[in-house]
Parts: structure tokens; C-alpha cells; sequence
């Protein structure tokens, strides 16, 4: 993992939860909050005016390695760029 993604956890108070970002008030269910924000990026999202129906976050990654290797930048690159161990 990157040294950000490591640094997050580690900076976080320590508890007694079962997780390191349980959710409020419930130490046995962790925080997600990707439904809330899934649904403030579908009203933001369209091309031409037009809602995109039916995509996920992981397709920003796909898309961004298919335009990154468009442009001719090395494949171990894009692979650095999204993160994947070899």
C-alpha cells in the first residue's frame, strides 16, 4: 500500500471497536459511506446531458488505464498509477 493508505489507519484513535472506522453509534458494523456518495455522483454524472445508468466506481479505474495507455504510457506505469502489486 501506498505510504498515505498506510498512514490513514495508523492515525486513527485507538478503541476497543471490532473496527478501525466502525460506524457511528454501532462498534459491530463498520463505516461505509459509498452508498451516499455513489448516489451524490449519480446526479452528477452524464455525458451530453444524459445520465449514466448502471456504472461503478472501478470503471473510473478501467477507464483511466484505457486513456493512460492511449496515450502510450508504459504499462508498468499504469499498473504504479492503480496501485496493483506485481
Amino acid at each position: 500500500m501506498s505510504t498515505l493508505a498506510v498512514s490513514v489507519p495508523q492515525s486513527v484513535p485507538k478503541t476497543n471497536d471490532t473496527f478501525v472506522f466502525p460506524a457511528r453509534g454501532n462498534e459491530r458494523s463498520h463505516f461505509s459511506g459509498y452508498a451516499e456518495g455513489k448516489k451524490a455522483l449519480d446526479g452528477k454524472v452524464n455525458i451530453d446531458g444524459v445520465a449514466l445508468e448502471n456504472w461503478t466506481l472501478h470503471d473510473l479505474r478501467r477507464t483511466l488505464a484505457t486513456n493512460l495507455g492511449r496515450r502510450q504510457v508504459l504499462p508498468h506505469v499504469i499498473e504504479h498509477i492503480l496501485n496493483h502489486k506485481a
